[in-house]
Order: structure tokens, then C-alpha cells, then sequence
């Protein structure tokens, strides 16, 4: 209230008729009417509520409270006061809540996320894995099957070692041709085997040196 006086003591002297010559007193007149509705709390409390109801933004809840926070006595408003406070300590306690929930629930579904992919992981090294194990368990049966395989065509050799070495016999004379009965490739088989093991094969080959040396 002293400021409202103050200040229109010093625009009613600045704005004097008396002391602006040539200049009306329509604005000295505004001057007085502004001071006589600001000083009187309830002319002040109606212009108040005049203007609030002239801006386009006014909220007509928070203009009641306003005016009901205005006519309450300093007890009514220190327990007005005590009772915002409170719900004011509970909205934060319940943002707070609110946000901690949310923190977990994301941190509950990053931890699920990592699981997740800690899981397929495993499974893709396992099926790996596996598909190793049953690469290896192949390569050991064909390693046995090709043993067996050697096995069979060594004993079938051997029985007809006698009836071979006949054969030779009458195709070349074969004490001049050591450094080709040696080893032999077996292409049938893929292996490495020993002399009588591959002269089944090499009657050809034999024979092919038998006709070379029957034309020197």
C-alpha cells in the first residue's frame, strides 16, 4: 500500500496541471482514478478480477483460489500453507516413485535384452559345435572305412599273389625291372601300397615296358 501511494504522489506531481501548462488534465484525472480504486482492497480485488477475466489465458479454478487465498485469515492461510506443503512433498515423492519405476523397468528389459542374446550365443556355439562333432565323427568313419576298405583288397591281393606273380612271369622278366615294382599309386582307393599289393594295376604298365624293351 505505501508503495501505491508513493508512486502516485510522484506521477500526480509530475504530471500536475499546474505545473505543465498547455497540457489537459485528462491524464492527471487517470492518475487520481487509478490511485482511488488501488488503494481501496476491495475496488483493487474487482479490477483484479476484471483484468484476469479480460486475458485470453485466465484460469477461472486458479482465480477462485487466488480470491478464497485472499479473504482467508493468517491461521487459515499458515494451515493453507502446511496443507500445500504436504502435497507438494507427496506429488515429489510420487514422481520420484514414478521415475524410479520407470529406471527398473528399463533396466529389467536390458538385463532380459542381454539374456536374450547371452542365449542365443550359446546356442549358435553349440550348434557350431556340433556341427564340428559330427564332422570329425565323418572323418573318423571314413578314415575306418578306408582301412577296411585297404584291409579287404590286401587280402584279395594275397590270395591271388601266386597267380599274379604266374602272369608276370610269362609277360617279362621282371629281375631287370626292380625300380618298377616298388610302389605304386592306387587310384582306385587313394592309397599308397605295397609292390604286391599293385601289380594287379600295373600289368598294364608292365607290359607297356615289356614292348619298350623288346624293341631295343
Amino acid at each position: 500500500m505505501e508503495d501505491i501511494k508513493k508512486k502516485y504522489l510522484e506521477l500526480a506531481l509530475l504530471h500536475h496541471p499546474d505545473r505543465n501548462e498547455g497540457r489537459e488534465s485528462k491524464f492527471f484525472l487517470k492518475i487520481q482514478e487509478a490511485y482511488l480504486i488501488l488503494s481501496n482492497s476491495n475496488s483493487r480485488l474487482k479490477y483484479d478480477m476484471f483484468m484476469n477475466i479480460s486475458n485470453p489465458n485466465f484460469d477461472a479454478a486458479e482465480a477462485r483460489k487466488n480470491l478464497r487465498y485472499k479473504f482467508m485469515t493468517p491461521q487459515e492461510r499458515r494451515e493453507h500453507e502446511a496443507k500445500k506443503s504436504k502435497l507438494d512433498d507427496m506429488l515429489k515423492r510420487i514422481q520420484k516413485e514414478q521415475k524410479e519405476t520407470r529406471e527398473r523397468q528399463a533396466l529389467n528389459e536390458k538385463i532380459e535384452r542381454d539374456i536374450a542374446a547371452k542365449r542365443a550365443e550359446q546356442m549358435i556355439l553349440k550348434a557350431r559345435q556340433e556341427l564340428i562333432r559330427q564332422a570329425e565323427e565323418m572323418r573318423q568313419w571314413e578314415i575306418k572305412f578306408r582301412k577296411r576298405l585297404r584291409k579287404e583288397h590286401i587280402e584279395m591281393l594275397k590270395s591271388n599273389e601266386n597267380m599274379v606273380k604266374g602272369m608276370m612271369a610269362r609277360d617279362v622278366d621282371l629281375t631287370n625291372f626292380d625300380t618298377y615294382v616298388k610302389e605304386f599309386y592306387d587310384k582306385n582307393n587313394n592309397l599308397y601300397i605295397k609292390d604286391y599289393e599293385s601289380k594287379m594295376q600295373s600289368l598294364e604298365k608292365i607290359n607297356k615296358i615289356r614292348e619298350e624293351k623288346l624293341k631295343e
